[in-house]
């Protein structure tokens, strides 16, 4: 599903061989208005960056939420099969550069999420993230991934959060077609309208906290999602323009390569239009698409030494001042996580054991199955320390990330 490339119409598709995209004209829907269920997905549905990620097989969950759960189904296989009729349309690709790439990086995205049944309603991950198909660079398996896309012009929306007994950490991140964070909340109910997202198509991501090596602990946040509600009176419909590829992926190709010039060293990537510095949140789009604010989320990145990477190497992590959790995870040169034959790509602060003086002691490479917070490296390897709900100490800079150590 996610091996191509692809942009389309909700409603009305069909593939262009010319173009190797997805063009077409709208089609009107008739499903129900008002409140909508929740469509169960495999992981946060998109489009993969430039890597070469092979298609797997469709394996969503059926969709169970809601008495009109069966109705909506049958419909939407009817409306898919009626779709092949359709001809294409005649649209050139839109040539993209830096001065377009965020909108147009931010409209792939989005067909993915719709693609995937994302559309009008939210679209659930039930499983950690799959490595075979990982759909966004720099993913992590701290949390299951939830998303939808909105079309405001159908009305306002609003997105109810369940109660976590547990008081784990849950969050609901508002995007806009030019990836600013219209808001981002925790609990209770919250809406949004076209005034405050102030692009056509709004995208919802939600994140609910799980510990993927514990089975249990992911039934029970799947039983938190499926109690999220989202509402709006009517549907609408999805139309992005279609993009050219080439262009598209030599201007992310670009940005990722200032962003490794930068080493993380440029102003604030995400927020509202005010608050981002632009030429950061530029690279960050490239980077790491549907990053959470710095306030919601703090990010450290690291990698070894030239002529190091082959040589086992130590973080050591102490009272890091978090109102939620810290993680730990490995990435490839490309941002990808890669399958090992411990199955670790990742520790955080409930999964991972204490030292005798309470630190976190996390290594990389040289690891067997005996060893304790060790994490297998790929080629090219590099770690993200994800801090979320930071405190002001690290927001302020006042904490900052030990560094990356060799081990003796």
């Amino acid at each position: 599903m996610y091996g191509r490339f692809m942009h389309w119409s909700h409603r009305n598709w069909r593939r262009n061989p010319a173009q190797n995209a997805i063009v077409a004209g709208p089609l009107q829907s008739n499903l129900p208005s008002g409140r909508r269920s929740i469509r169960q997905s495999s992981l946060w549905p998109s489009l993969p960056h430039w890597s070469n990620i092979p298609e797997t097989k469709d394996h969503r969950a059926p969709h169970k939420a809601g008495p009109k759960g069966r109705e909506i189904m049958i419909y939407k296989i009817a409306a898919l099969a009626g779709l092949m009729l359709c001809t294409a349309a005649n649209a050139d690709p839109v040539h993209v550069g830096p001065h377009n790439f965020v909108r147009a990086e931010s409209d792939r995205y989005m067909a993915g999420i719709v693609e995937d049944g994302g559309f009008g309603e939210i679209s659930l991950g039930r499983e950690p993230v799959d490595l075979a198909d990982q759909p966004v660079i720099r993913m992590n398996l701290d949390t299951i991934y939830s998303s939808g896309v909105f079309d405001m012009e159908a009305g306002p929306v609003s997105i109810t959060l369940p109660d976590a007994p547990d008081g784990r950490y849950m969050s609901a991140q508002i995007l806009t077609q030019d990836h600013l964070t219209v808001g981002v909340y925790h609990d209770g109910t919250n809406t949004f309208s076209a005034e405050d997202v102030d692009t056509r198509y709004a995208v919802v991501i939600i994140r609910v906290f799980m510990d993927a090596t514990d089975p249990d602990d992911i039934a029970y946040a799947n039983q938190i999602q499926e109690n999220i509600i989202v509402e709006q009176n009517d549907e609408g419909e999805f139309n992005v323009p279609i993009y050219d590829e080439g262009s598209l992926n030599r201007t992310r190709m670009a940005l990722l390569q200032l962003g490794a010039l930068a080493r993380g060293n440029f102003g604030t990537r995400m927020g509202t239009r005010e608050e981002i510095d632009p030429i950061a949140h530029l690279i960050v789009t490239a980077v790491g698409w549907g990053l959470l604010p710095e306030a919601e989320a703090a990010y450290f990145g690291g990698a070894p030494v030239a002529g190091h990477a082959a040589l086992p190497h130590e973080l050591i992590l102490s009272d890091v001042p978090t109102n939620a959790f810290w993680s730990v995870t490995v990435y490839n040169a490309r941002g990808f996580m890669v399958a090992n034959d411990l199955g670790v790509n990742a520790i955080n602060n409930v999964n991972g054991v204490q030292s005798a003086d309470g630190s976190y002691r996390v290594q990389f490479g040289d690891c067997d199955e005996n060893s304790v917070n060790c994490i297998p490296v790929p080629e090219g390897w590099n770690y993200v320390l994800r801090t979320y709900q930071p405190s002001a100490a690290i927001l302020s800079g006042e904490w900052q990330a030990p560094a990356l150590q060799l081990i003796d």
